[in-house]
């Protein structure tokens, strides 16, 4: 009831805008700014300056999709048809982003529910998202996504496997040729696509195909 509004007392959800209001929520509602002190106190004194842009918390980010796991359980274990319309219609409202934006499913969502509106207008900023360097882009954002789009599936039906269908497939289009062979370009920042991580990582990935 945290995340489906059912809580008058936490408003972690917007049912006008259909978003979960921060990257950043819990029982004590969407904490909608986040300073250096505040990184540092959980990630240690260097993480903030190596990641500024964890100062844009406000809107939605893709892995508030995980949250519907909460609701899927509640509805099984309760058959209360509010966890079911809930998971149905946030989901949903992602799936309608993801139409609008050529099959690819963005990585942020501003207050008021426009993508990009706290990432200069890019659907690729975010926490985590599209531009997140080093581990980011389809890597990270890909696991809420999955996970967002199979619960909704489960309760409303095989509809929405194909955003992850149209999502693939716009992977696959724009491959890139490396000397390690080809990869999904998965990482978008201002720099332009590329590989989610550097050939000369030891963490390098190759997509065989």
């Amino acid at each position: 009831n945290f995340y489906t509004g059912r809580d008058s007392l936490v408003n972690n959800y917007d049912p006008v805008h259909k978003i979960i209001r921060s990257a950043l929520t819990g029982s004590m509602g969407p904490k909608m700014e986040a300073n250096s002190e505040y990184w540092s106190g959980r990630k240690g004194k260097n993480f903030f300056s190596e990641h500024n842009e964890f100062t844009r918390v406000k809107g939605d980010i893709t892995q508030n999709l995980v949250a519907t796991t909460l609701a899927v359980n509640a509805y099984i274990l309760t058959g209360d048809h509010h966890y079911r319309d809930w998971v149905l219609e946030y989901v949903g409202a992602w799936r309608d982003r993801a139409a609008a934006n050529n099959g690819w499913v963005p990585s942020n969502i501003g207050p008021h529910g426009i993508v990009g509106e706290e990432w200069d207008g890019k659907w690729t900023g975010g926490i985590w998202g599209w531009n997140f360097d080093g581990y980011g882009g389809w890597q990270m954002l890909g696991r809420a996504v999955r996970t967002g789009f199979r619960n909704a599936a489960l309760l409303g039906g095989p509809e929405f496997i194909d955003v992850l269908r149209t999502q693939g497939q716009r992977l696959i289009e724009t491959r890139m040729k490396t000397p390690q062979g080809l990869q999904f370009a998965s990482v978008y920042n201002d720099s332009g696509p590329r590989p989610v991580y550097s050939l000369n990582s030891p963490y390098a990935s190759v997509v065989p195909w």
